[in-house]
């Protein structure tokens, strides 16, 4: 079994390569006045690797935080200033929904994007009313 190789940072090659495929992706993210760095990624990849650990989950496709920043970067309620902690807490948020559900990647970060938007932006109303959404509850509540 081949293990993860760290470079001086304790970042896995996967992670680089994630960082790579995120980053190179800005010209698109552009398009919607969204950039990121190879440091906001990092952060990015922190956030998740704290809220996998929190919520007891591994993941074998490093590709959660691209969704969450495609799902998210064409939104009128976000800005390039607030945009990677945003996203970070999204991240946060879909491992936790990740556990309380038992739908597809996909379905949580359109519910969260739905939520999002009927809400205005609000991220207190994503937490708290996505899985309403996702298990067919009365989220007009």
């Amino acid at each position: 079994m081949d293990l993860p190789i760290f470079d001086n940072f304790g970042i896995t090659n996967v992670e680089k390569n994630e960082i790579k495929s995120i980053v190179d992706k800005n010209i698109i993210l552009s398009e919607f006045g969204i950039t990121v760095s190879e440091h906001e990624v990092k952060e990015l990849i922190a956030i998740r690797n704290e809220a996998l650990k929190r919520n007891g989950r591994i993941e074998f496709k490093h590709d959660i935080i691209e969704k969450l920043i495609f799902a998210f970067c064409d939104s009128r309620c976000i800005n390039n200033e607030d945009f990677v902690e945003r996203v970070g807490e999204f991240v946060d948020m879909f491992y936790y929904f990740r556990n309380e559900t038992n739908v597809s990647d996909d379905e949580i970060i359109s519910a969260m994007r739905m939520t999002f938007d009927k809400y205005n932006g609000s991220d207190e109303m994503v937490e708290s009313r996505t899985l309403d959404m996702i298990c067919g509850g009365n989220e007009n509540e």
